[in-house]
């Protein structure tokens, strides 16, 4: 069972991986930014996405493209209600305590509430 356990988890940690682009366009690398922001995940360091592209089409223009475009989509990801992201039990991540102070205190005040509760 303890096994069992183990590869579910190494295969749903593998899952949350998602591939880097496969391309030397800008315009991907700053696509895919925004979808990880807009997803709830941390930015990754410039030496983490080197790891994970396997193609080695990252350089210094791509990572900014991705930052830039991870940047658009935490201002969208930290616009929704942080109290209705922990009402609905969503993981956060912790990516908007730079722009919102209040969000983590919010989002364990939804996480807490009773609010869509059948009892």
């Amino acid at each position: 069972m303890k096994t069992l356990f183990v590869v579910i988890t190494l295969m749903l940690a593998g899952c949350s991986v998602a591939p880097t682009p496969m391309t030397n366009v800008e315009s991907d690398w700053a696509d895919y930014g925004q979808q990880r922001a807009e997803q709830g995940f941390m930015k990754q360091s410039e030496s983490k996405l080197a790891k994970l592209d396997s193609q080695g089409y990252l350089n210094s223009e791509l990572y900014l493209a991705y930052d830039n475009g991870y940047e658009q989509g935490r201002q969208t990801y930290c616009a929704q209600s942080a109290y209705m992201l922990g009402v609905m039990g969503k993981p956060y991540r912790g990516i908007c305590e730079r722009l919102d102070p209040f969000f983590y205190q919010d989002y364990v005040s939804g996480k807490n509430s009773t609010a869509g509760s059948p009892f």
